[in-house]
């Protein structure tokens, strides 16, 4: 026993006879990708389905983590991979309440994963919104999701309490207006700074946000064309544009929503 107890002490005193350092909670991808199939799986039992499987990517960009239309995939960032600069900002938020790795893990590697899925089906459905709104509403439903998951909330008080913290060490927000107009290149602090804010003000009303009823609140679902959908030509989706106001109208419409659009007193069409 004595012998056990000095060895003990003595692999305390020594470097490298320390306690191994717990992993990070996402380096697996495949954890990941268990997060994208449980929100397509809440999605599609709400009504909502993509035409395709948003793939996971390992794929590093400056903007960090994002949803790219063109490869169907949301772009995860590596921490062994990221810019200076990025890894600057992510040790800045992170401050003395954690780890900037820890924060990195939790931030872009479990959060927003289904805020960027939201977008997947925003882009599908034409969601009129504004760049903030948009990201104010991919927020909420990132909350909404992860709060219906076991063990979650843990996880999201963690993170409102770092975020809390990194507010005062980032510039102030811009304004919505501000934000929008400055969306396709922003600078990454500012950037950083607008999203902490959107993050929070979900964070902060996570026990009264529903997935489902957020989920009501894109335009239409969507999903493969099948004998239950009915396309809508071209002319009509043109003078449908005025009435909707759509970034570009869905092509395709549910049976149950296409007797109201008989009754729609359509503009003429343009010439």
């Amino acid at each position: 026993m004595k012998t056990t107890a000095y060895l003990s002490i003595l692999c305390t005193a020594v470097a490298g006879c320390s306690t191994p350092t717990k992993p990070h909670i996402y380096d697996d991808l495949n954890s990941i990708e268990g997060i994208r199939d449980s929100f397509v799986r809440s999605a599609k039992e709400n009504g909502l389905t993509l035409p395709f499987v948003p793939s996971i990517r390992e794929w590093t960009r400056p903007s960090l983590i994002s949803w790219r239309k063109e490869a169907k995939a949301v772009a995860l960032p590596r921490w062994e991979e990221l810019s200076s600069d990025a890894r600057n900002l992510v040790t800045t938020m992170a401050g003395n309440t954690t780890e900037p790795r820890r924060l990195f893990d939790l931030l872009f590697r479990w959060f927003l994963v289904p805020h960027e899925l939201t977008h997947a089906f925003q882009d599908e459905v034409g969601a009129p919104k504004s760049p903030a709104q948009s990201e104010r509403f991919a927020n909420d439903v990132a909350v909404a999701f992860h709060s219906q998951q076991p063990g979650a909330e843990s996880r999201l008080a963690e993170l409102e309490r770092i975020l809390t913290s990194s507010r005062e060490r980032l510039p102030k927000p811009l304004h919505d207006a501000d934000f929008d107009s400055r969306y396709q290149s922003p600078d990454l602090a500012s950037y950083a700074a607008c999203q902490v804010g959107f993050i929070l003000s979900s964070l902060e009303k996570r026990h009264s946000l529903n997935f489902a009823e957020l989920m009501k609140q894109l335009p239409l679902s969507v999903g493969p064309a099948t004998d239950r959908y009915y396309l809508i030509s071209k002319s009509l989706r043109l003078r449908m544009q005025p009435l909707y106001r759509y970034p570009r109208v869905p092509t395709r419409i549910l049976p149950s929503v296409r007797k109201p659009l008989k009754e729609i007193a359509l503009p003429p069409s343009p010439r």
